[in-house]
């Protein structure tokens, strides 16, 4: 961490309230507390960002604040963070939201500096208990089939569905080296064409082999695979990787399937062929 992090410095970020930021109460649609506390937090992110060595994150730890004055749709807001300690790696910050017309939030917020690839162990620890990762169907068996090519018919199919999460994307990160801030940095991704941080497509290449390993089994290993990437997919969005038999040639026992990946909106992210053969 940069030692230029002082107490006193401050930082002002501004939202215009549109309807996705809000909540209907009394027939009005009002700022929502759970946007107020990403807008603080934004705003205090962005005030440590600029002191943040190569490798290095911030983690909230603690915010409170009130919220004691409605602010309506099409209204401005203006959040303000001041840094009042800096203790090694914690930083606090006094924390203000105001509108045209009222101080509608103050209260506290704690980060801390973290470096990424100890947080990623930390994730990675805490990861390995979990007995069904998020996003993963519980009710799906994980062992694989033992089946033989002549098992292996047209049209055969296998979907699974995962939740894209922010563990999946910083382990990744951890264990290819790629620290591309579209992938790990929230503030530089949301001002590209993406509007947010965009997982690694081969994240959801691996994920495609392995809801191919559940469609054919053990006995089977790839040749190729090609994917296009037709839309991006971020951070929480829930994916469903089709794989479907699309042909088989018996003189070298290979098998041929369409793989699909669909976002939860519908849009259809990646789709390609794979080609596997039998041994």
């Amino acid at each position: 961490m940069s030692g230029e992090l002082k107490e006193g410095l401050s930082h002002t970020v501004e939202r215009l309230v549109e309807e996705k930021y809000c909540t209907q109460r009394a027939g009005q649609y009002i700022f929502s507390t759970p946007n107020l506390v990403l807008l603080i937090e934004e705003t205090a992110i962005q005030t440590i960002a600029p002191f943040l060595r190569e490798g290095q994150v911030c983690v909230g730890s603690m915010i409170n604040i009130t919220h004691g004055a409605p602010t309506l749709r099409g209204q401005r807001v203006w959040a303000t963070t001041t840094v009042t300690t800096v203790d090694r790696r914690r930083v606090v910050f006094d924390v203000q939201a105001r509108d045209e017309f009222d101080v509608i939030s103050s209260g506290r917020h704690e980060r801390f500096i973290v470096d990424l690839d100890k947080f990623a162990v930390r994730l990675a620890e805490k990861a390995a208990r979990l007995a069904a990762p998020p996003g993963r169907p519980v009710e799906r068996s994980t062992a694989l089939k033992d089946i033989s090519f002549k098992d292996v018919a047209i049209g055969d199919r296998e979907v699974w569905t995962r939740t894209i999460t922010e563990a999946d994307v910083v382990l990744y990160a951890g264990l290819i080296g790629d620290r591309g801030p579209l992938h790990l940095d929230e503030l530089y991704a949301k001002k590209t064409r993406f509007g947010g941080r965009v997982s690694y497509g081969m994240l959801t290449g691996g994920y495609i082999g392995a809801t191919l390993a559940h469609l054919l089994g053990i006995r089977s290993a790839y040749v190729s695979q090609n994917m296009r990437f037709k839309a991006p997919v971020l951070i929480g969005h829930t994916i469903t990787i089709e794989t479907v038999v699309t042909a088989k040639e018996e003189t070298k026992s290979r098998v041929f399937v369409r793989t699909t990946c669909t976002r939860d909106d519908g849009v259809v992210a990646v789709e390609g062929e794979a080609e596997l053969f039998f041994f």
